[in-house]
């Protein structure tokens, strides 16, 4: 059972990366876009460790990867994240899933509260990629400020708002009766 769990995350993850090629919503192959990649791949997958998912669902693997970052101020940083610094950095697998938690909170923050900057950001992006080829950490910060205003103000709102998260199940549980 556990190895279908397993086959059903692999192929919804990586048919998500399929679509947003195909489609040109993100350009494939393109350095210093991983997060954005890898994030929207993580938020459309069915996770693994879950009974039952869906689109948006929230991943208890990918929330205990960025929880294991999100106090380290260094690496919990946007602008670490979104110049795909925190990828780039990873020097272990534990490292690299702690990259992919990173993205997968990054994008269900915005899809969530922010879905139309989200998608002028990935629109941006493509044209911009479409003309130069590559694009330069400098400039992808860039990019993604004009795109949602103020990278501080808006890591404030990121972090506060994954501090809410729960699964469907920390849910489930919180509506069970106490027994006295």
């Amino acid at each position: 059972r556990r190895v279908l769990f397993r086959s059903i995350e692999v192929v919804t993850h990586e048919a998500t990366h399929q679509l947003a090629g195909n489609t040109g919503l993100i350009p494939r192959g393109k350095v210093a876009l991983r997060w954005a990649h890898e994030g929207l791949a993580c938020y459309f997958e069915t996770s693994s460790d879950a009974g039952w998912g869906g689109i948006g669902a929230v991943n208890e693997g990918r929330l205990k990867s960025y929880h294991r970052v999100s106090s380290d101020p260094r690496r919990a940083s946007l602008e670490v994240l979104v110049t795909d610094l925190l990828f780039d950095s990873a020097r272990s697998p534990v490292e690299a899933a702690d990259a992919y938690g990173q993205a997968w909170g990054l994008t269900h923050f915005l899809m969530e509260k922010h879905f139309v900057e989200l998608v002028g950001y990935y629109r941006k992006i493509s044209e911009v990629n479409a003309r130069t080829g590559s694009i330069a950490r400098s400039e992808l910060l860039k990019y993604f400020s004009d795109s949602f205003g103020d990278v501080g103000k808006l890591q404030g709102e990121w972090h506060a708002y994954m501090r809410t998260l729960k699964t469907d199940l920390d849910r489930a549980r919180e509506q069970l009766p106490v027994n006295k």
